[in-house]
C-alpha cells in the first residue's frame, strides 16, 4: 500500500509528464509549420510527436490509477471508520430517481453523481454524494450546456415524520441576506420558504434555534438549501465543488478528508438542533 506522500508525489509526477507531452505537441506543430519546406527537419520532428503521444497516454492512465489508489487506500478507510456502518463508493452516486421522488431538483439532459457515502448521523441513516445536473439550451442557433446544479446532496432519514413539508432556499438576491440575520420569522418566511408555507405554520415549525442554525449554514455555504419531506431532511449545497476534489495540481493531502469532516460536523449540528426542537415533528 502506498503512503499519502507517495501518492501525492506520483500525482504531481504524472501531471508534469502530461504537461511536458503538451509542450512536445506544441513544439512539433510550431516547428513543423515553420520548417515545412525542409522534409529532413519534418522527419526529425516525428519522433518528438510520437514520444509526446506515448508519454501523454501512459501518464494520463497512471494519473487515473494514482487518484483511484488515494480514494481506495487512504480516503475510503478514513470515511468508513468515521461513521457507524459507514460505506464509501467513489464511482457510484445517487440514482436519478432520487430527485424524481423528492421533486426538488429538475433533471435535465446531463446527469452525473459520484462519491457516494452512507452511514449514520446521531443514529439516523444518511446518504451523501456529489451531483452535477446540466441542461442544454439553444443560443444563437448553437447548443450550449448550462449547469443547473453542481454540488453536494445529503439525505438524512429520521424516525418520526416532520409536521410540515417545506423547502428552505437561499434568497436569490444577495442584498436580502442581511434581513435573515435578525432571525425574524416573517423575514425568514418571505426570503427562504418558497413553497408557500403559511406564516403561522412557519412560527410553529421553526423555532429560533432552527432559524439561527439554518441562517448560519446559509451564510457559510454557497447555495445552501434544506428540504423537509415526510421524514427526510435533504440538504443541498450548490457550490460547484465536488465532494472530493482531485483536479489538476490539487494536492492530495489531509485537507481533502478535513473538508469532508467539517461538512459532516456542520450537518451534525443541524441534526442536533432539529432533534432538540420538538415542534419540528408531527
Amino acid at each position: 500500500m502506498s503512503t499519502l506522500n507517495q501518492i501525492q508525489e506520483k500525482k504531481h509526477q504524472y501531471e508534469r509528464a502530461i504537461l511536458l507531452a503538451f509542450i512536445g505537441y506544441g513544439l512539433s506543430l510550431i516547428l513543423g509549420a515553420m520548417l515545412f519546406i525542409s522534409w529532413i527537419f519534418i522527419i526529425g520532428l516525428v519522433p518528438v510527436l510520437l514520444g509526446s503521444l506515448v508519454v501523454h497516454y501512459f501518464s494520463l492512465k497512471s494519473l487515473k490509477l494514482t487518484k483511484h489508489a488515494f480514494l481506495i487506500q487512504v480516503l475510503k478507510p478514513k470515511i468508513e471508520a468515521r461513521f457507524k456502518e459507514g460505506r464509501y463508493q467513489p464511482k457510484q452516486g445517487f440514482d436519478s430517481s432520487f430527485f424524481t421522488d423528492h421533486e426538488t431538483l429538475k433533471l435535465y439532459d446531463g446527469y452525473l453523481s459520484e462519491h457516494l457515502i452512507r452511514g449514520e448521523i446521531k443514529g439516523f441513516p444518511f446518504t451523501m454524494a456529489y451531483v452535477s445536473i446540466d441542461k442544454h439550451v439553444e443560443k444563437f442557433k448553437r447548443q450550449q450546456v448550462i449547469p443547473s446544479f453542481r454540488g453536494k446532496v445529503m439525505d438524512i432519514v429520521f424516525t418520526l415524520p416532520f409536521k410540515y413539508d417545506s423547502e428552505c432556499l437561499h434568497p436569490e438576491h444577495p442584498s436580502r441576506r442581511k434581513r435573515s440575520k435578525k432571525l425574524d420569522p416573517l423575514a425568514f418566511h418571505e426570503d427562504y420558504l418558497v413553497d408557500g408555507l403559511e406564516l403561522s405554520k412557519v412560527k410553529e415549525m421553526y423555532a429560533p434555534s432552527i432559524l439561527e442554525k439554518m441562517t448560519e449554514l446559509m451564510d457559510k455555504y454557497e447555495g445552501f438549501a434544506v428540504h423537509f419531506k415526510y421524514n427526510h431532511m435533504v440538504v443541498y449545497i450548490d457550490d460547484y465543488t465536488n465532494l472530493v476534489d482531485l483536479s489538476w495540481r490539487q494536492p492530495i493531502d489531509e485537507h481533502i478528508y478535513d473538508s469532508i469532516d467539517h461538512l459532516f460536523k456542520d450537518i451534525e449540528s443541524l441534526v442536533n438542533t432539529v432533534l432538540q426542537t420538538k415542534s419540528m415533528f408531527a
